[in-house]
C-alpha cells in the first residue's frame, strides 16, 4: 500500500496519511513511523517471548503500510467518531469499503475474511499480529 500510494500521490506513505487523514481528524499524536530509530515521548512497547525470554518487539520489516503506524487512545477516539460524522472526503469507493469491506465488488481489502458479526452487529476487522 505504502508504494502504490507513493508512486500515485508523490508523497510516502506517512506523508500522505498525515496531510489527508490525521491532521484533518486532529489527530495529532498519530503518525505513520518512517525510522525505526525515532525516539517517539511516552511510547509503549510491546514485548514477545522467545525461547523463555522477554524481548522487546522489533518491527522486522522498514516498509510502512500494514504496520507501522503509531496512535493513542485519544487518537483512535477521532478515528471512531469520524465513522459517525465523516469529515474526510469519501471517494469513488469508500461505501463500499466501508459497508462491505471490498474493492471494486469483489476484492477483500481487508482481511482474508473482512467481515463478520460480534453480538449480532456486522464487523470488518484487520487481525494484524504486531503487538500492540
Amino acid at each position: 500500500m505504502g508504494i502504490i500510494v507513493e508512486r500515485v500521490t508523490g508523497l510516502t506513505l506517512a506523508e500522505f496519511a498525515k496531510k489527508n487523514l490525521f491532521e484533518p481528524l486532529g489527530m495529532s499524536n498519530t503518525f505513520i513511523m518512517e525510522d525505526p530509530a525515532r525516539i517517539v515521548k511516552r511510547r509503549a512497547i510491546g514485548y514477545q517471548r522467545t525461547n523463555g525470554r522477554w524481548h522487546q518487539w522489533t518491527q522486522g520489516s522498514a516498509g510502512p503500510g500494514g504496520r507501522g503506524l503509531y496512535t493513542c487512545v485519544d487518537d483512535l477516539y477521532r478515528w471512531d467518531q469520524n465513522f459517525c460524522n465523516n469529515r474526510l472526503s469519501t471517494g469513488k469507493y469508500f461505501t463500499e469499503f466501508i459497508t462491505e469491506g471490498t474493492l471494486l465488488g469483489n476484492r477483500n481489502v481487508v482481511d482474508a475474511t473482512p467481515t463478520g458479526t460480534y453480538r449480532g452487529v456486522k464487523r470488518i476487522q484487520f487481525t494484524g499480529g504486531m503487538p500492540g
